[in-house]
């Protein structure tokens, strides 16, 4: 394990190094709206604890409403430490009403290529290609930091550490994940103009 380890660290320092290298010799900017200033930040540690306790012990419809992760979290764990004391009808009642929660999570996940064709549509209606531009420049040059990663990088640490030639093996999963993947991204689009 500890192989493992480090090898993953030597891995992700390589391909953060490979991604900076690639900013400072192909720089992009990205403009980025100004945030709200209306939200003022705590002014002591005395303020942040204050404010956590109060979130935690917030109405549970109101931590719900007012997406306060703090407060559902702890009326999950006061309500899931209750739930030991349930029947096991009311056990089966939860799970099955868990896994149709799942279920339609499952569908919006599906339908989210939709919501985005839908903004990659509004946007070219309403700014033309140019607008797109801002988008492919990053986009390119984290594809080819990738592909540099994947096809350089990482066979030159296994070649170092195993001495033999890892593209047999690199070859042979392209082979399998990397052209299943090309397929589907080929695919879909013209699938979806027909």
């Amino acid at each position: 394990m500890k192989t493992v380890i480090i090898l993953y660290l030597i891995g992700t320092f390589a391909a953060a190094l490979v991604a900076v290298l690639a900013n400072y010799v192909f720089p992009v900017t990205i403009e980025l709206t100004a945030a709200s200033s209306e939200v003022s930040p705590p002014e002591g540690i005395g303020q942040v604890l204050s404010n956590l306790l109060l979130n935690l012990v917030d109405n549970p419809i109101n931590a719900l409403t007012k997406a306060n992760y703090i407060g559902i979290l702890a009326w999950a764990v006061v309500f899931g430490v209750a739930m030991r004391e349930a029947s096991q009808q009311s056990k089966e009642l939860l799970k099955t009403l868990a896994d149709i929660t799942s279920k339609i999570v499952e569908w919006i996940i599906n339908l989210a290529p939709f919501g985005i064709l839908g903004l990659v549509y509004t946007t070219i209606s309403g700014k033309g290609f140019e607008a797109l531009k801002s988008y492919g420049m990053p986009l390119l040059l984290l594809l080819g930091s990738m592909v540099l990663v994947a096809l350089v990088v990482n066979p030159l640490i296994v070649s170092i550490l195993l001495q033999k030639n890892p593209y047999p093996l690199v070859w042979r999963c392209l082979k399998v994940s990397g052209v299943t993947a090309f397929s589907l991204v080929v695919r879909l689009p013209i699938s979806l103009l027909i």
